[in-house]
């Protein structure tokens, strides 16, 4: 059984806390969770391993007005403000590789894009990634692209037999404004622009919307339509508030 719920808006390390909370329920459960979110303010997310030391800097993302935060799954740099969010947690087998449901979930959520009318493919297309190039830079092998052009940047994490993903459907580039939180000293590599849902449609989705095809595309592969749950039903405000304490932590968003 999959459950759909929509939350508002929220800071970096909050909507990565929620993230944390939904692993752990679904790992306790066995559900699969989807969480669809926004974001009050710009913020930057690092990989959970990115070197990020000498190429961007905290007071120049703080002058700047960029919230910042280091994400528990993998991938680069990337900005994080107009766009649709995703987060989907659930338990995993034996068999279940991470690459088998990384291409299972992005294809449930390209057949959702389609449905929105974006005419999103699952890329197989694997070029080099320049050294300390952000997320957006080019899309790597099972991301969503349109016409080639990068539109979702996804990214998985696993623990003690369950799964996060999560990932950023641009609603508008925003992704220039990781310049300025880069360090006086380095140079970011440059970005192709990326796909955005307002470039390709004439009426940009919500996050309802978003749930709504979602849902969609599970019930006609399943037969079984998704549950939806409200947030405070799914999420425990306390767990939240005690994760979020280590995504503010700079020992945590700045220790590489």
């Amino acid at each position: 059984m999959t459950t759909i719920s929509v939350f508002p808006l929220a800071d970096a390390a909050v909507n990565f806390a929620r993230d944390d909370v939904l692993l752990a329920r679904a790992r306790a459960t066995g559900e699969e969770l989807i969480r669809l979110y926004g974001w009050q303010e710009p913020a930057i997310s690092f990989g959970r391993n990115e070197r990020v030391d000498g190429r961007f800097a905290r007071d120049r993302a703080r002058a700047a007005g960029l919230d910042v935060a280091r994400r528990q799954t993998g991938g680069r740099a990337l900005l994080h403000h107009r766009e649709l969010t995703y987060a989907i947690a659930g338990p995993t087998t034996v068999d279940d590789t991470l690459r088998a449901t990384y291409v299972r979930l992005n294809s449930i959520l390209a057949g959702a894009l389609r449905r929105l009318g974006v005419a999103a493919e699952v890329t197989t297309e694997s070029p080099a990634l320049p050294e300390g190039a952000p997320c957006f830079a080019i899309p790597s092998p099972g991301e969503l692209v349109v016409a080639g052009r990068k539109l979702v940047a996804s990214a998985q994490w696993r623990e003690a037999s369950a799964f996060l993903q999560h990932g950023s459907i641009l609603i508008d580039d925003d992704q220039p404004l990781l310049g300025q939180a880069v360090d006086d000293a380095y140079t970011l590599p440059p970005v192709p622009p990326p796909a955005t849902l307002r470039s390709l449609l004439a009426h940009v989705p919500s996050l309802e919307d978003l749930a709504g095809a979602l849902a969609a595309v599970i019930t006609e592969a399943t037969g079984t339509a998704p549950g939806r749950i409200a947030p405070d039903a799914l999420l425990g405000d306390a767990d939240v508030r005690v994760r979020a304490e280590h995504y503010r932590d700079p020992a945590w968003t700045w220790r590489r």
